[in-house]
């Protein structure tokens, strides 16, 4: 399923060594809100991953976060 109205991407900090890619620090913290009510603050972002997804290949910025149920969101 993929949600149309997401803001930001995400990927799990237990799989980013599959990615290969240099972890590039944000120029401004991120704040987020889990649907637990928690807060996080994410500093580090993986720029230009690409993306394929039903054929459709794209390009995304992937914000790293820890992630248990999920590898990207």
């Amino acid at each position: 399923m993929i949600y149309h109205g997401a803001t930001h991407s995400f990927v799990a900090n237990r799989i980013v060594e599959k990615l290969g890619k240099d972890l590039n620090k944000v120029n401004k913290r991120f704040t987020i809100s889990t649907p637990l009510g928690e807060t996080m603050n994410i500093d580090f972002v993986y720029k230009g991953i690409r993306v394929s997804i039903h054929g459709l290949e794209m390009r995304v910025d992937l914000l790293l976060l820890e992630l248990y149920d999920f590898e990207v969101i």
